[in-house]
């Protein structure tokens, strides 16, 4: 299980836990906008965040890198974003690579975007052979 450590000010770790506390109040009231993960997705990935947040330390798994980097842009935790990005882009074939395209540009993620449409353009043919 990937796991990636990364030493914190205490700046840093009361300013995401400042985030991580606004997100977990305000964003559960609004909850009819699209972006916003259910309740128990909320819950478990804020965990997640504040474990990142104190000790610098996040477990990326193909089950949760979705709910993370979309909850770490939501409060603009940079690191949390490019390790999910980096753990899709290690992720990437020819069977999801349309599918992980898709997401990186539904959320603005750039360099996803970028690495998943290199991967789709490198490996049109393998690619091709999903989508019929």
């Amino acid at each position: 299980i990937p796991t990636q450590t990364k030493q914190f000010s205490l700046q840093h770790i009361q300013l995401y836990s400042r985030r991580i506390s606004l997100v977990l109040y305000i964003f559960p009231v609004k909850s009819s906008l699209p972006f916003l993960l259910s309740a128990q997705k909320m819950v478990k990935n804020s965990s997640v965040l504040i474990n990142f947040s104190i000790l610098g330390e996040i477990e990326v798994t193909n089950e949760n890198v979705q709910d993370l980097l979309i909850a770490g842009d939501m409060i603009e935790l940079r690191e949390v974003v490019e390790i999910c990005t980096d753990h899709l882009v290690r992720q990437l074939e020819p069977s999801n690579a349309i599918g992980i395209f898709r997401f990186a540009a539904d959320h603005n993620c750039m360099l996803l975007r970028e690495a998943a449409l290199c991967f789709v353009c490198t490996n049109f043919v393998q690619v091709n052979n999903f989508i019929l």
